[in-house]
C-alpha cells in the first residue's frame, strides 16, 4: 500500500494511507469537491490539512488492521464508546492544533454522510482544549495533584455535596493519576477487569480495538489498598457485584459515564481553585485545561511521573497501552527495569 508521509505535521513520524486507499468513493469525492469550492473560502493549504485530517482519523481508528473507509470509519462514528477511545488515542499522539483540525475534518465529512443518510448525526466533540499553546503534553505538577486530591476528598464544600462519594472520588482520581488510564477506559471498566489477590492483583484493561494490557496494581500497596477499600464501600452502598458490574458506578449502581466523570472532575477543579483563593500560601492553583484535556492531563501526569522515577520508555509504553513507542517518546527516554517495576512502590498521591 502506498502511503503519504505526514512527518511535516510536526507530530509523530507516521505514514497515513491516501484517500484513494481508503476506498474513497463518491461521498469522499463530493466532500473534497466542497472543500475546494471557492464558496468555502478555504486556501489550498486548508483543504490539504482537512483531507490529511480525515486520513489521520481513519489511520488511528483502524490501526493495526488498516481497514477501508467503510469498514473502519463508519462503525467508529456510529459507536460513542469506540469514538471516545479513538479521540483519546489522537490526544495521546498529536498536538492540540493537529487534533482540532482532525476532528473538524471528520465533522465536515460526517455532514456529507448525514446528508446522504449514511449517518444519523454528526459526532459532537470539543474542538479546542487548551487556553494557550503548550510545547509539552498538558499535565499537573505535584502541588497541583495535591490540590486536586484534597478537592476530591472534600465532602464539606458546597460544590461537592450533590456529586461526592467520599471513597469513590479520590479512588478514581488516584487510578487516573497513577495508572494513566484513558478516561474512556475508566468508565468502561468492569469488576471482572480486577483479578488475583494481594500483591498478585492485576487490572486487565481493555482498550481500543479490544486490545488488552495487564497492569500489576498489586505491586503498589497504596494503590491496591484504595481500590480494595472502594470495592468494600461499593458493596456496602450498592450491594453485591458481578463480573460485568461497572468498576466505578453512581450511587444507584449504574455505570459512571464519560460526561459524568467530566462533571465530577469539573467540581474537583472548582473546589481546588476555591481553596487556592482562600489560602494561596497552602494550596496551588490548578490549571483548567479546556474540554477533554482536563481528564487526559491525568494520563500525561502519570506518564511524566513514571519517567521522573526512571521507568524505561518501553515500560511506560506498556503501562499506557501505546501501540507505537514513538507516542511514548513524547515523555522522554529512559532505560532499565521490568513492567512490574513501573508500578512497584509507586506512591499514591497524598493531600495535605
Amino acid at each position: 500500500m502506498a502511503t503519504q508521509d505526514v512527518s511535516a505535521f510536526g507530530d509523530l513520524d507516521l505514514t497515513l494511507p491516501t484517500l484513494a486507499e481508503l476506498e474513497a468513493d463518491s461521498l469522499v469525492d463530493q466532500w473534497c469537491g466542497q472543500l475546494a469550492s471557492p464558496s468555502t473560502g478555504f486556501s489550498p493549504a486548508t483543504v490539504e490539512a482537512y483531507q490529511a485530517g480525515l486520513r489521520r482519523f481513519v489511520f488511528v481508528a483502524t490501526e493495526p488492521d488498516q481497514r477501508s473507509l467503510a469498514d473502519g470509519l463508519l462503525p467508529v462514528l456510529g459507536n460513542n464508546a469506540t469514538l471516545r477511545l479513538v479521540v483519546d488515542e489522537l490526544l495521546d499522539r498529536y498536538a492540540d492544533r493537529t487534533v482540532s483540525v482532525t476532528l473538524s475534518a471528520v465533522s465536515s465529512f460526517a455532514e456529507i454522510l448525514v446528508e446522504n443518510n449514511v449517518l444519523t448525526a454528526v459526532p459532537g466533540w470539543p474542538k479546542s482544549r487548551r487556553s494557550a499553546p503548550d510545547p509539552d503534553p498538558s499535565h499537573y505538577e505535584p502541588d497541583e495533584v495535591a490540590a486536586l486530591m484534597a478537592a476530591a476528598s472534600d465532602d464539606q464544600h458546597k460544590k461537592a455535596r450533590r456529586v461526592r462519594d467520599p471513597v469513590r472520588d479520590p479512588t478514581i482520581l488516584q487510578v487516573l493519576l497513577t495508572l494513566g488510564l484513558r478516561a474512556s477506559e475508566l468508565v468502561n471498566a468492569e469488576v471482572s477487569w480486577l483479578r488475583g489477590e494481594g500483591e498478585d492483583t492485576i487490572l486487565r484493561v481493555i482498550g481500543k480495538g479490544s486490545k488488552a494490557r495487564v497492569l500489576p496494581i498489586g505491586a503498589s500497596t497504596d494503590l491496591l489498598n484504595v481500590v480494595v477499600a472502594w470495592l468494600a464501600h461499593r458493596r456496602s452502598v450498592v450491594g453485591p457485584t458481578t463480573g460485568e458490574s461497572p468498576l466505578f458506578c453512581r450511587r444507584d449502581g449504574s455505570p459512571l459515564t464519560y460526561d459524568g466523570l467530566l462533571y465530577l472532575f469539573n467540581a474537583w477543579l472548582a473546589i481546588a481553585n476555591d481553596r487556592h483563593q482562600e489560602d494561596p500560601s497552602r494550596w496551588a492553583a490548578v490549571p483548567v485545561f479546556k474540554g477533554q484535556a482536563k481528564l487526559h492531563a491525568c494520563r500525561h501526569t502519570a506518564a511524566f511521573d513514571m519517567v521522573r522515577r526512571g521507568v524505561p520508555l518501553n515500560l511506560v509504553q506498556g503501562v499506557l497501552g501505546h501501540s507505537n513507542v514513538a507516542t511514548t517518546s513524547l515523555y522522554v527516554k529512559a532505560k532499565g527495569l521490568e513492567l512490574r517495576d513501573a508500578l512497584s512502590d509507586v506512591a499514591v498521591p497524598k493531600w495535605r
